[in-house]
């Protein structure tokens, strides 16, 4: 757990974002005393009350705090699993980043989908990145990677790299006979075609052989140049902040696409259960009784407060949704672009003059 200041600043930002989005979330849509006034002294208690303010804002600061680092671990867990069955009804995988598919494509742009590992659904080539062949030309493959990932490439593979017409050939040399794979996925198997599974999705092992390989060595490559940057002071502070503001906004992604979620699905039963009392109530107003026919007036003007209410609030949890998937995709870019560009300067000649001096 990293407790520097930062870090302890963002659990609380995303704790009290949570328990207050689902706090406003039920003062809003749930609450129909709060339809005519909003005390937002509310929450934090009153000095004539049982709970002063101090000891409300205490507890409400714990509760931010863990309910912040439940928030940040689970989201952490869920983005590095594939998107199940059971989500896609939700539309989850309009939020889902796989992080290792956004890795591979810096390397190798147009490897996989755009953020997840699947086979891209038009027939566009993939190719090196700037970044690949930086790394490349200062021998960052064959001096990381071994005869288990790189196979028969193992002394070469850097140059293959370099040279855009014997890259193609390799790959294409690697589809035509899997059986030459690298021993480290040698045991898994491969399919050219793209077969879909019951749920529409592909898997990592019915990509070609190609794209399996150039996605697992960019993995491959991605932690040992991690491992080997975090052995330095300054990269890894300069590091670590850019994957503190990375789980910042993939936790301030999560929270909002789960409070969207609550929403529209409590909130649009809500709307509904409170439509169904309304009919209820005009087939009794049949009799034009006075105290039902107010009756009758004020559920209707409830009706529409909640629903502009409803409205508004998914709104705006879509938007902030949108807007930090966005942001979340732009970090995760700049922070792997980030590694492997202060690794191909290590491995360079002049990173090793540098490094002789430190």
């Amino acid at each position: 757990m990293n407790t520097s200041l930062e870090s302890v600043g963002a659990t609380l930002v995303i704790g009290a974002y949570t328990v207050l989005g689902v706090w406003l979330l039920y003062h809003f849509l749930l609450n129909y005393g709060t339809y005519r006034k909003f005390h937002i002294a509310a929450i934090l208690g009153s000095s004539g009350g049982d709970m002063s303010r101090s000891t409300a804002g205490m507890l409400f600061i714990g509760l931010s705090f863990a309910v912040g680092m439940i928030a940040e671990d689970f989201s952490d867990t869920l983005f590095r699993q594939k998107v199940s069955d059971k989500l896609h009804w939700i539309g989850y995988e309009r939020v889902y980043v796989d992080e290792t598919a956004l890795r591979a494509n810096v390397l190798f742009p147009h490897l996989l989908q755009e953020f997840q590992i699947r086979a891209p659904r038009t027939a566009q080539p993939y190719n090196r990145s700037a970044i690949t062949v930086d790394l490349a030309r200062n021998g960052a493959f064959c001096k990381t990677l071994d005869v288990q990932y790189l196979g028969q490439w193992n002394t070469c593979f850097d140059a293959v790299l370099l040279d855009d017409a014997r890259f193609k050939a390799a790959m294409a040399e690697l589809d035509a006979h899997p059986e030459r794979m690298p021993p480290a996925y040698a045991s898994k198997s491969f399919r050219s075609a793209r077969p879909e599974t019951s749920a529409g999705h592909l898997d990592t092992g019915e990509l070609s052989p190609s794209r399996q390989f150039l996605y697992n060595i960019s993995q491959q490559l991605y932690y040992q140049a991690k491992n080997c940057i975090y052995l330095l002071d300054k990269p890894y502070t300069e590091l670590e902040r850019l994957h503190l503001r990375l789980d910042f906004v993939r936790s301030l992604l999560f929270v909002s696409y789960w409070l969207l979620v609550l929403v529209i699905g409590i909130g649009g039963a809500y709307l509904l259960a409170s439509l169904l009392h309304l009919a209820w109530v005009w087939r009794r107003a049949a009799g034009n009784a006075t105290e039902t026919e107010a009756r009758h007036i004020e559920l209707a003007l409830l009706a529409r407060v909640y629903l502009v209410r409803l409205v508004f609030t998914i709104v705006v949890l879509l938007a902030l949704t949108t807007m930090s998937k966005a942001v979340y995709i732009h970090e995760n870019q700049q922070y792997h672009l980030r590694v492997f560009g202060i690794y191909g300067t290590i491995r360079s000649e002049f990173g090793q003059e540098i490094l002789k001096t430190l």
